[in-house]
């Protein structure tokens, strides 16, 4: 809090390099739509953020497996042609919710094959008494795939009341 400001600086600038669309659930319109803007920005390195993968809507009317293959497909395609870098928050299984592992993924087959690095987050320090958003967690961001190196666990104490991870 002390040093507010200075986030706020830093942010100053970026902000003119940060585009926000929130209106695209569409496989075909996101693929469309990030050509469109990595043509019109050709000079720089463009990241894709997809909250989350679940939420697209496929071309197809396959099954849940089905659809989020094709849009893992779509999207590992866009990201290889044009150079894009993308990140997709996807949901896990339930069974998973308390030990994260590569197969935790949501109808993960092709996530698990496709993606170069699968990230989970895992409550580390598990006592009867605290939630997760308990000021006391201790979270553990597991690097479950690397494909070009090492997967190291880095340690966290989450804030809940301030949504915020401060490494440990």
């Amino acid at each position: 809090v002390e040093n507010i400001e200075d986030y706020f600086n830093k942010y100053d600038e970026i902000i003119d390099n940060i585009f926000l669309v929130d209106t695209e659930n569409n496989i075909n319109s996101i693929v469309n739509n990030t050509k469109a803007f990595c043509r019109k920005y050709a000079d720089d390195k463009v990241i894709v953020v997809i909250d989350y993968l679940q939420f697209i809507n496929p071309d197809n009317n396959g099954n849940d497996k089905q659809n989020v293959d094709n849009i893992i497909k779509e999207l590992k395609k866009l990201s290889r042609d044009y150079g894009v870098s993308i990140i997709a928050i996807s949901s896990i299984n339930r069974t998973s919710y308390k030990n994260n592992t590569i197969g935790s993924f949501k109808e993960s087959g092709s996530i698990e094959y496709t993606a170069d690095y699968l990230l989970a987050l895992n409550q580390k320090e598990e006592k009867e008494t605290l939630s997760f958003g308990s000021k006391d967690n201790i979270i553990t961001l597991s690097f479950l795939k690397n494909r070009y190196g090492l997967k190291p666990d880095i340690d966290y104490k989450y804030y809940g009341q301030y949504a915020t991870f401060i490494e440990i």
